[in-house]
């Protein structure tokens, strides 16, 4: 019985520590180098980290615990469905967004438009922090990204939840 009551108790205290502390996710993506994706989660670090890194042969998801790793799988690319990635980029409610670009294109025009679309995003989406570095002159193209977001667990699980209940409804 005592052994059912400390299980329950340290699953109250993971649960309201997740509400109180949210996951910290980091990525950044390159398109000068063909395996250029990285992304970590990590929440009350060094207790919980999660990295997906894209190699030659593609995605690698890691999870660690104080800094140990105990999961390694690849990753199958498969079909993309699109209706269940823009409810989980709804789902997801960012309480702090840091943004720094970097990006080029040989034509100046194309980058200029860049520039003013990730401006008009950065307004509508309410980014707090926005670094956006256009380079009108260059030879080649390029585009370089890295951010940080930080996002309440919990809420945005039931806000995935509910979504998905949603659209369950809808299709029968």
């Amino acid at each position: 019985m005592y052994i059912l009551w400390t299980i329950l108790i340290i699953i109250l205290i993971a649960l309201i520590l997740l509400a109180l502390f949210p996951v910290k996710i980091a990525f950044a993506y390159t398109s000068e180098e063909l395996s250029s994706f990285y992304m970590k989660a990590s929440w009350l670090n060094p207790f919980f980290k999660a990295t997906i890194i894209k190699q030659d042969y593609g995605f690698t998801l890691k999870i660690f615990i104080f800094n140990q790793r105990i999961y390694k799988k690849n990753i199958v690319k498969k079909p993309i469905n699109y209706n269940d990635n823009i409810n989980l980029i709804k789902s997801i409610d960012p309480s702090y967004i840091k943004l720094n670009t970097s990006y080029g294109f040989e034509d100046p025009a194309v980058t200029g438009m860049i520039c003013g679309l990730i401006n008009m995003f950065s307004q509508n989406i309410s980014i707090d922090s926005l670094s956006n570095n256009p380079n009108f002159n260059t030879d080649f193209s390029y585009f370089n990204i890295k951010g940080i977001i930080k996002i309440n667990a919990i809420y945005s699980f039931i806000k995935l939840l509910k979504s998905k209940r949603k659209n369950l409804l809808i299709q029968t």
